[in-house]
């Protein structure tokens, strides 16, 4: 494996992990669900806009740009769509 494909895909495992991680600790000292799906849109956002950046600056042909950045927001979606789960399933088991 590629060194610059495995940072490229650090960077999608890293906004999971992070923006997961911070729901759930958010979710327990907050009740405010818009609260903790803005902090984890944010990481997402933040991580994942740096790993298009890094992108940009790293890629060597055109191909490899228009497939990394549709990659990172086919990966944004999935991670926002995963806080939305996790976010249910924090609620879910606070109402029980």
């Amino acid at each position: 494996m590629d060194l610059q494909f495995i940072a490229f895909l650090s960077f999608i495992f890293v906004s999971l992990i992070l923006s997961v991680w911070l729901e759930v600790k958010m979710q327990k000292n907050t009740n405010s669900i818009l609260a903790t799906m803005s902090i984890a849109f944010n990481i997402n956002l933040l991580v994942l806009g740096s790993g298009s950046i890094w992108l940009l600056l790293n890629a060597d042909y055109g191909f490899n740009i228009f497939s990394g950045v549709y990659t990172l927001i086919v990966a944004f979606i999935g991670i926002f769509l995963i806080n939305i789960l996790v976010m249910f399933f924090l609620r879910q088991r606070t109402v029980e």
